[in-house]
């Protein structure tokens, strides 16, 4: 599973290569004077115009900590006041050139994802429970006790599916650090 980590804080980023992307200071916003960035009221009245507490209000209201189930698409609509507090954050008017190798500062929302070794382990284990369990049954007493052939194919197909699943997962990430 894969989660956002996000305090709801606009950050000043740089990017410094073709499609390269680096923070370089928390809760700084663009000047007034910037034409790039629209966000009203102008100039700013508080800074930041979001607290962290109702960023995560409106925006992680959803999302159960500590639950055992996987986390679920929101059911609560955003509503009027959720756009209205968005419409406080600034807005880059101008389009943000990705491509190419020229430095350019913006600022936005930084966000990271980060994957949850919990849910991996346990979507793993769901998906190699039914053959374990037909693994065991095969051995028991009630089945065709020892016929440990039979019983290790849908174990080792299992375990060959999920192995080119993570290789091509893997092979498919790029190679730099991520922090």
């Amino acid at each position: 599973m894969i989660k956002s980590r996000s305090k709801g804080r606009v950050s000043q980023c740089e990017k410094f290569g073709d499609h390269e992307f680096a923070p370089r200071r928390k809760d700084d916003f663009p000047d007034a004077s910037n034409a790039d960035y629209d966000y009203a009221p102008k100039p700013m009245v508080c800074i930041p115009p979001i607290s962290e507490h109702e960023f995560y209000k409106r925006f992680h209201a959803c999302r159960r900590k500590g639950s055992l189930y996987p986390p679920l698409p929101c059911k609560r609509p955003a509503g009027a006041r959720t756009r209205d507090a968005l419409s406080l954050l600034p807005k880059r008017i101008s389009v943000l050139e990705e491509g190419g190798d020229a430095r350019e500062m913006f600022w936005g929302l930084y966000a990271r994802e980060s994957i949850s070794l919990k849910w991996v382990v346990l979507y793993n284990g769901a998906c190699m429970l039914p053959v374990l369990v037909f693994f065991i049954v095969w051995l028991l007493p009630l089945g065709l006790a020892g016929d440990l052939q039979d019983a290790a194919v849908p174990l080792s197909v299992m375990l060959a599916m999920l192995s080119v699943f993570w290789g091509v997962f893997f092979g498919s990430l790029p190679f730099r650090r991520l922090h």
